[in-house]
């Protein structure tokens, strides 16, 4: 579809409130760059939270602590690393570091732009297709775009990794109700449901040997009272 095509697309859907047409993963993460829906500083443009210093510098320092005080190295697959803003301050602390992104332009780009000997990015689909192997996996802000099933259905795969770092963009107020149900998509839960994803609690009831946030910031945005956190989860 070309610009003009999709702008008179989302026009009519506006004015008469259309139905938009079922669309892969691939295809929405690829148009929500395209349209720079999360930002526009860059060529592809992960949004506030890889960007903005008051929510990458704690969350670096506690990532980097974390995997320090691992009895073994590092062997990180980052899933949905976006445009890299973050996950490259984390690739010194590594022994191998993979970031993985479903939009192939997005992980062209990042090959050109981030090199070192310990990197390397793939092409991956979490939900289709299989994840590379690594002993800590890395999901920074991805799940809280996804819906349940899509979920699931990657925390199934997550399995293989002893280690998870999960980062989630939730309400400040701790009585929300979590894992309200979304379509997949650029938006997020917090925004019109308020609601995030808690993967300990139903409908994924995830449950591992232990867990600890270890990093929580404000949100930037005009999310009142909204946090991003981050768990780390041992199995």
């Amino acid at each position: 579809m070309s610009d003009p095509m999709r702008q008179a697309y989302w026009a009519l859907r506006r004015c008469f409130s259309l139905k938009k047409p079922k669309m892969e993963p691939k295809e929405i993460f690829s148009d929500v760059y395209r349209q720079r829906v999360w930002g526009a500083v860059d060529d592809f443009d992960s949004g506030t939270g890889s960007r903005d210093e008051s929510v990458v510098r704690p969350y670096v320092a506690a990532v980097t602590d974390f995997l320090s005080k691992l009895h073994e190295p590092a062997r990180v697959v980052d899933i949905g690393c976006g445009d890299f803003n973050v996950g490259q301050h984390l690739v010194p602390h590594t022994a191998k570091y993979i970031g993985c992104d479903i939009v192939e332009e997005l992980i062209d780009r990042n090959r050109r732009r981030f090199i070192a000997p310990n990197l390397s990015f793939e092409v991956v689909n979490a939900i289709d297709g299989a994840l590379p192997g690594g002993n800590v996996v890395i999901i920074r802000q991805v799940l809280q775009h996804l819906s349940n099933e899509h979920i699931a259905v990657i925390l199934e795969k997550l399995t293989a990794f002893p280690y998870w770092i999960i980062t989630e963009h939730l309400p400040g107020d701790s009585s929300f109700t979590p894992n309200v149900n979304k379509p997949t998509g650029g938006d997020i839960r917090v925004r019109k449901l308020n609601s995030g994803v808690v993967l300990t609690s139903p409908p994924f009831s995830v449950q591992p040997k232990s867990e600890q946030v270890i990093c929580e910031v404000p949100s930037p945005s005009a999310d009142k009272h909204a946090v991003i956190r981050t768990t780390a989860y041992c199995f």
